[in-house]
């Protein structure tokens, strides 16, 4: 199967340049994006149409926003909480199980059921190269269940599913590999773990992901300039250049799911002749539609 580049343009849609754009999810309801700057920290909402932007500073690193039925819901380094944008006011649902100040919640997604999943991250890894220590959890009620089937990464990334459901995909950026899980969607569990794809030493990293409706896994890949598609059996099939070096997370949004949104980050520099980018958001049209945002509740 050969790989398809879709030369398509990205346009910067925000106005802010981020330390660690992250996070991106589209509110059909609003007509805007929500995004994250991890390191500000920072939440912003973005109308695409206009560039007309928000922000509101976080207390902590913040490593995720979802869309609830009836809000918004943002992990902060210690915690999973409700945010209000009128009030901005936090109110704790679930706080960090792993109790070590190293291991800070890092990307979150919600299952096509509407399940909130949430990872980690070792903090080390940014600062010294440690690995090792991250996990991910499913939150039930109040508290975080880790899923032993997907232990032992160091960077939570390029959480998904396909549109079924059938099918859960999960990156740990630290080991440049991407892992994929058969999901029973009645009953939130992962089982069968698998390398789907593994990148090679200088070939970039795996970070932030989101599949369209046929089923092709799209992957930012920091340290390539681009976006990867690969099919459901790990072959690499498409791949979409970006004018930032450093893209962090697409998402699907707009009129039918048709645009991708990408954030980016500015934490390594840039690249010669594109210092001006670096950190943007971006928005394009997807080679392939996603699927709606799933909402928590």
């Amino acid at each position: 199967m050969s790989t398809t580049e879709h030369t398509v343009t990205a346009k910067a849609i925000s106005p802010t340049k981020a330390i660690i754009g992250e996070s991106p999810i589209w509110s059909e309801r609003e007509q805007v994006v929500y995004w994250i700057d991890c390191n500000a920290p920072a939440l912003m909402r973005t109308d695409p149409a206009t560039g007309a932007e928000q922000r509101w500073d976080m207390p902590a690193r913040i490593g995720g926003v979802v869309l609830a039925k009836d809000g918004l819901i943002v992990v902060l380094k210690h915690g999973v909480f409700r945010f209000d944008p009128e009030s901005g006011e936090l109110s704790l649902i679930a706080p960090n199980p792993t109790g070590d100040e190293a291991l800070a919640l890092h990307e979150a997604i919600c299952d096509p059921a509407g399940r909130l999943w949430v990872g980690s991250i070792n903090l080390g890894y940014l600062e010294h190269g440690a690995r090792g220590g991250a996990q991910l959890f499913r939150l039930d009620g109040d508290h975080l269940v880790s899923c032993a089937e997907a232990a032992g990464g160091t960077v939570s990334n390029g959480l998904a599913w396909n549109g079924e459901g059938s099918a859960m995909y999960y990156a740990d950026t630290g080991d440049r590999v991407i892992w994929a899980f058969d999901y029973d969607l009645a009953t939130g569990t992962a089982s069968n773990r698998r390398v789907l794809h593994q990148l090679a030493e200088g070939d970039g990293l795996p970070d932030g992901a989101a599949v369209d409706r046929d089923g092709t896994y799209w992957f930012a890949c920091p340290g390539k300039a681009c976006l990867r598609g690969l099919a459901p059996d790990g072959t690499l099939v498409g791949e979409v250049p970006m004018p930032c070096g450093w893209p962090t997370k697409v998402a699907f949004g707009g009129e039918g799911n048709a645009t991708m949104f990408v954030t980016s980050h500015s934490l390594r520099g840039t690249r010669p002749g594109h210092e001006d980018v670096e950190g943007l958001m971006f928005a394009m049209p997807a080679p392939v539609p996603g699927t709606a945002t799933p909402l928590y509740g």
